[in-house]
């Protein structure tokens, strides 16, 4: 039992994460969330990554694309900025070869939006709130995890305090999506 319900907990995150990732599941199957599964990939010029707080899952994805020579920014929606990443994140980043250290939050601001961002989300309610903006022409906005070559998903729920297996398991979820479309845009 007790084998079980840590699988479930590295797995999910939550028991809320859980159910979370079974509804949203259910609604892009459905195509509630179509309008943020495609990208034109020859309209790119830079990735935004979007999160919550900017301290777990968008500054590990800023990091991955660095890392394959992609231009890219990074963001939180509810943050005031110039937080340090999670310091567990950075902790099991490290493990993963990515170093979080010297991050630092930065506030979303639709005015650093420029014409061939492609702006991407980690749940559909980032997709949705950024959605509400005027930007540039040529501005996309989509979900990282619907992206993926396979096992797409519409949501990536947020590891801040929770498990090291699960922010294990979501960090190397991001850092499959975001490889994916990075070797994409090289192509």
């Amino acid at each position: 039992m007790r084998y079980l319900r840590q699988f479930f907990y590295d797995r999910f995150g939550t028991k809320r994460g859980a159910f979370n990732k079974a509804i949203i599941y259910f609604l892009y199957k459905t195509g509630r969330f179509n309008k943020f599964s495609s990208i034109d990939k020859a309209n790119i010029s830079r990735l935004v990554f979007i999160c919550k707080g900017n301290v777990c899952r968008s500054p590990f994805a800023e990091e991955i694309a660095k890392k394959n020579g992609v231009n890219v920014i990074s963001f939180g929606l509810e943050t005031d900025g110039n937080t340090p990443a999670n310091k567990d994140v950075v902790r099991v980043a490290k493990k993963i070869g990515i170093d979080l250290s010297s991050h630092c939050s930065a506030k979303f601001d639709s005015d650093k939006i420029k014409s061939g961002d492609l702006i991407i989300g980690m749940e559909p309610k980032h997709c949705l709130e950024i959605s509400k903006y005027k930007y540039p022409n040529n501005v996309q906005i989509s979900l990282l995890g619907t992206l993926a070559k396979k096992g797409k998903t519409a949501y990536i729920h947020d590891p801040y305090g929770l498990s090291d297996g699960y922010i294990y398991n979501c960090l190397i979820l991001i850092k499959r999506c975001v490889e994916g479309i990075c070797n994409d845009l090289k192509k």
